[in-house]
């Protein structure tokens, strides 16, 4: 493997997450996704005929089981983030492929997630170790009391000794269910102030191109510089039985980077070697590592970062440097406004060419939004006073303008 120096502005000392943390104590979330969970096979039936089956992986649930004893000995605390409700559903009513009807994979989720705990909980036990199920929505991270309370049920779970082992509640989720609890994960992972977050999959990691498809495509070693990715690869596809694919688990390391947590999406077969990956602090080769960012958000506005934003408001040149000098966003740099969200509610801000430059509160519903941005160049209803759409305090930007150049972005494996 080629080793790419490069330096990072923001200093080289390690973020410290949580202050009262021991230093050889680490916050470990393990999320597996529902291919590495689910087994399809094709067997034989009277008279010539092929089925299709499906199955647990029993083997794999195993091996995840067994790391977190491994990692628990030494000392870390873990938390398993477990997608493949639906499918097991599948499995136990022999639905040969998953249904697209939204009420019946919410009925099958509901099978699936007792099936699941109840298998957890035995290997666990074999193990002398306690499990607990914690089914959230979204909602727990767009409402401040509820992302309290998750924070300290977490926290006492992990104090008592005892594995959450989390997923999306199925049965009432809607557009939730088509994110395969990537970012969930990555949500997850913030809230509890987590050190590492491996996503465990069915792919050795992220390749340059679709190695199924492309024989020339190398695997990406560690990522240095995620902003830079959509310059350097192609990524698309998703699993049969899942919702996710690689550009969920993107997009969930993108997240959990930006606040200080060190990312590794990785082929769920090799899961034996996570504990190592931890004791050598990363230095080993295990997938593709995305390497935290060393000026992550601040503590007090990380719970900004993941709530789902109700709009969009797209911003000029003028907008962004404002945002990037610390300014909060006034309304001369404001452009247009898409969605209808109300004031105190989450959005999203973007420039001109649709990149997301940032997150925030919204002093101003979508419909004063808009009129600002409609009377921007009319002075005869251009407003006397300035007005502050986000104020600082409510805003997290990332970043700008890159530092590192692409090809010190990533290593490729040799």
């Amino acid at each position: 493997t080629e080793t790419i120096n490069c330096a990072n502005s923001c200093g080289t000392s390690r973020l410290i997450l949580a202050a009262s943390k021991m230093a050889e104590e680490s916050v470990i979330v393990l999320k597996i996704g529902t291919s590495s969970i689910i087994l399809r096979e094709v067997i034989d039936v009277a008279e010539g005929k092929k089925k299709s089956v499906t199955r647990l992986n029993i083997k794999q649930m195993a091996d995840v089981v067994e790391v977190v004893y491994q990692l628990k000995r030494k000392g870390h605390k873990v938390i398993l983030i477990n997608s493949g409700a639906v499918g097991a559903g599948c499995h136990l009513l022999k639905y040969e492929t998953r249904p697209s009807d939204l009420s019946q994979c919410q009925a099958l989720a509901a099978c699936g997630q007792i099936h699941l705990m109840g298998k957890y909980e035995n290997m666990f036990a074999a193990l002398n170790l306690r499990c607990a199920q914690v089914l959230v929505t979204y909602d727990t991270f767009r409402v401040k009391q509820q992302n309290l309370n998750a924070v300290n049920t977490f926290r006492a779970l992990l104090d008592m000794g005892v594995t959450p082992i989390v997923n999306e509640n199925d049965t009432i989720a809607t557009k939730e269910m088509q994110s395969d609890n990537d970012s969930m994960a990555a949500m997850i992972s913030n809230l509890v102030g987590a050190d590492y977050l491996f996503l465990l999959t069915d792919v050795p990691g992220l390749y340059t191109d679709n190695p199924h498809k492309n024989p020339n495509a190398k695997l990406i070693t560690r990522v240095r510089d995620i902003e830079q990715l959509s310059d350097i690869i192609n990524v698309k596809g998703r699993s049969e039985w899942g919702t996710g694919g690689m550009s969920t688990k993107l997009e969930a390391a993108k997240l959990a980077t930006s606040m200080g947590i060190e990312t590794v999406i990785m082929r769920a077969a090799n899961v034996s070697s996570v504990a190592d990956y931890v004791i050598s602090s990363g230095r080993d080769v295990l997938g593709t590592t995305f390497e935290r960012k060393k000026c992550a958000v601040a503590k007090q506005r990380r719970w900004i970062r993941c709530l789902q934003p109700g709009g969009k408001i797209v911003l000029d040149d003028v907008g962004v440097r404002e945002l990037h000098e610390n300014k909060g966003l006034g309304d001369k740099g404001i452009v247009d406004c898409f969605g209808d969200f109300s004031s105190l509610e989450p959005v999203s801000l973007v420039d001109e060419k649709g990149k997301e430059v940032a997150k925030g509160i919204s002093n101003l519903s979508s419909d004063e939004i808009r009129q600002i941005s409609e009377s921007k160049d009319d002075d005869s209803v251009k407003s006397e006073t300035d007005k502050t759409v986000i104020d600082q305090r409510n805003l997290v930007s990332f970043p700008w303008k890159s530092l590192n150049r692409i090809e010190h972005a990533i290593v490729v494996s040799s």
